[in-house]
């Protein structure tokens, strides 16, 4: 097991931290800390893009808290020999997610189950549930 996935939000998760430092030391694996910006819905009264946001100040904002929250994350793995890469894309996070793992030869994605609210969920079904379903590596889900 040489690189293993853990998508990253907002919140944090030390219960993910932990299990994913304690497995890349046992095996001596990447982590590669991914944190998608989500798409839009069309229905919303934001930009469908990321790349549609016209104001120059909002879009550097936008990019700056996407790399704080990598950047946050990358923290806890400070003081150890565990080898971590942050990344930042855009797009639908749950297939972000399964077509990162794929195109980057990822042995692993270890995602939490925390995430949206009951009511959003079943509306739109969690993200943890879309990569469990869609994914092409194994999927580890931390509680």
């Amino acid at each position: 097991m040489k690189k293993i996935l853990i998508p990253i939000d907002e919140k944090e998760n030390v219960k993910t931290m932990e299990a994913a430092k304690d497995l890349a030391l046992k095996f001596d694996s990447e982590l590669v800390l991914l944190h998608v910006k989500r798409k839009f819905e069309i229905n919303s009264h934001l930009p469908s893009d990321f790349d549609e946001i016209k104001n120059p100040e909002v879009k550097k904002a936008l990019e700056e808290y996407a790399l704080g929250v990598v950047d946050k994350a990358a923290e806890y793995f400070e003081g150890t020999n565990v080898k971590v890469t942050t990344e930042v894309i855009k797009g639908h996070i749950a297939s972000e997610i399964c077509d990162y793992a794929d195109a980057n030869q990822c042995d692993l994605i270890m995602i939490s189950s925390h995430g949206h609210g009951a009511a959003e969920r079943f509306l739109i079904g969690g993200v943890t549930s879309k990569v469990v379903h869609h994914a092409n590596v194994p999927v580890m889900v931390i509680r």
